[in-house]
């Protein structure tokens, strides 16, 4: 089963079906990005509108500077991760990913991770870094900024 999500910049959590570029080619005015712009970036690598190319990582890197967060949970044969794409690593940004997943380790979002010793990779255009679950809920209470994240249905 594939598990992935997008994470809005207004704390909306989307579970990604698909893929991440179906949801952005599916609710453009989410992701603001208008179809044309998408259509151009297909057009422009000379690939099939959602295939996953070339275009397909344009728009997604545009979508992530744009705020939004993308993650998804990797499960190989002797791998197991969290990837996340953030623009920035900041304050902000972190505080929606220890939101994000002490939501899901507490099993919101129909994915419940128990192995607190998971990997979780975040990667920004400022730098990257590896951290384990149990550090991002360390807390073992839900973070308590000025938002909170919440599910958007589609």
């Amino acid at each position: 089963m594939k598990v992935a999500y997008w994470i809005t910049p207004d704390y909306r959590v989307i579970q990604v079906k698909t893929s991440h570029i179906e949801v952005i080619i599916d609710h453009p005015e989410i992701f603001q990005v208008p179809l044309d712009v998408i259509a151009a970036a297909y057009a422009k690598f000379n690939e099939v509108m959602r295939t996953e190319g070339r275009a397909r990582e344009e728009i997604i890197i545009a979508v992530v500077k744009k705020g939004f967060i993308r993650v998804r949970r990797y499960q190989r044969p002797r791998e197991e991760y969290w990837s996340v794409n953030v623009n920035q690593i900041n304050a902000a940004s972190q505080e929606m990913i220890k939101q994000f997943f002490w939501l899901v380790h507490r099993g919101e979002f129909g994915c419940p991770e128990v192995d607190r010793e998971i990997p979780v990779v975040i990667t920004a255009l400022n730098g990257h870094q590896t951290i384990r679950l149990a550090e991002l809920i360390k807390d073992n209470s839900l973070p308590t900024g000025q938002k909170q994240l919440h599910l958007l249905k589609l």
